[in-house]
């Protein structure tokens, strides 16, 4: 590993991207729900720093097809949900 770092920093072709709010959004949602005990509000906003407001709707929708359910701190997919979770993350690749 320390060999591959030191490549790794000196190689110029090596670039740092910053990802797009949609595509934080996203990649929050794969990793989030695929954890059975769902993901707290303040994880979303520290990990994405992104507004609550961007997670509501999608989220909304999903619990109202009872793929996500709310938690006391935030969500988590439900059983149905963890059994369909493409249907989750394709939810939040629409923009």
């Amino acid at each position: 590993p320390e060999t591959y770092m030191k490549r790794a920093a000196s190689d110029r072709k090596t670039k740092i991207k910053s990802l797009s709010e949609a595509d934080r959004l996203v990649e929050f949602a794969l990793n989030a729900f695929r954890i059975s005990e769902g993901f707290s509000l303040e994880d979303f906003l520290s990990t994405t720093d992104l507004e609550v407001n961007v997670l509501q709707n999608k989220v909304e929708a999903l619990c109202d097809k009872e793929l996500v359910e709310a938690t006391d701190i935030g969500f988590r997919a439900t059983p149905f949900g963890q059994r369909h979770l493409n249907e989750i993350v394709s939810a939040f690749l629409v923009v």
